[in-house]
């Protein structure tokens, strides 16, 4: 998916230069993967900030019992999306903070990008879970102090 940098005026280059190296952009859409019998859909959508995403557009046709994994620029709409069959919310967005102090936490992160910066939640009285990867990138400021780049691999077992 596309986040918000994308949508300042570079949408269509993003998403033909991802297409040609191999990538499927998901836009407010999902796909299949299948092994066996066993089934898990991946949703994706335009960035929630600055873009059109159209959630339901992307669930459209999941089955609600389905495992379904939710690709999502901005972590913190998944407050928006909690009641939703979602199972597993990855984003981006907030590097983490870029700048953590223990105990302090991170002392920036955008918009959109502080309530789940980094890590691992659980929404309360859901089942939806978010990840938020910090990535290997910075903004505004160019530079990481106690908070590493990182490249998230995630592991699924059936």
């Amino acid at each position: 998916v596309l986040g918000n940098h994308d949508a300042f005026g570079t949408r269509k280059v993003v998403t033909k230069g991802l297409t040609q190296s191999g990538f499927h952009v998901l836009h407010n859409e999902h796909i299949v993967l299948t092994q066996g019998t066993d089934k898990l859909y991946i949703a994706g959508i335009d960035d929630p900030w600055v873009g059109k995403a159209d959630i339901a557009q992307a669930l459209l046709h999941i089955p609600e019992e389905a495992c379904t994994i939710l690709l999502a620029h901005e972590p913190d709409f998944a407050d928006d999306f909690c009641k939703l069959p979602i199972d597993l919310q990855l984003s981006g967005h907030s590097h983490g903070g870029q700048v953590r102090f223990p105990i302090v936490g991170a002392l920036y992160t955008p918009p959109h990008g502080n309530k789940y910066s980094s890590g691992l939640y659980q929404l309360p009285n859901s089942q939806l879970q978010v990840y938020t990867t910090r990535g290997i990138g910075v903004t505004r400021m160019p530079v990481r102090f106690n908070c590493r780049p990182e490249l998230t691999v995630i592991t699924l077992h059936s």
